[in-house]
């Protein structure tokens, strides 16, 4: 699925089919469902931790918690990110559409 796919099918009630836990924490940023995105990071079991650890720092920066975001970001392996939330969603997004193929 590409990201132009990805975000047409956020508008739809249901989740696309197999989604990863990661794009589907992803989804709920967009949809409105920021606490069960950030408890779907935290519940990680192993699979995808790095794109849920993405998710759950981007969704300390939306709610301005920069301490925490920091921590997410570095257990997630890559810097915090300072530039434009949407880009930064829509970065995140490709790179977990990536790895799902």
């Amino acid at each position: 699925m590409t990201l132009a796919e990805f975000k047409r099918r956020l508008a739809k009630r249901t989740p696309p089919a197999q989604l990863s836990p990661a794009l589907a924490g992803a989804r709920r940023v967009v949809v409105g469902g920021q606490r069960q995105a950030g408890h779907r990071a935290r519940a990680d079991d192993g699979r995808g931790r790095q794109g849920l650890r993405a998710v759950h720092a981007y969704l300390h920066r939306v709610e301005k918690d920069d301490e925490n975001a920091r921590y997410w970001y570095r257990r997630a392996g890559v810097p915090m990110a300072t530039g434009a939330l949407k880009a930064e969603w829509a970065a995140i997004a490709r790179d977990l559409l990536a790895q799902s193929r």
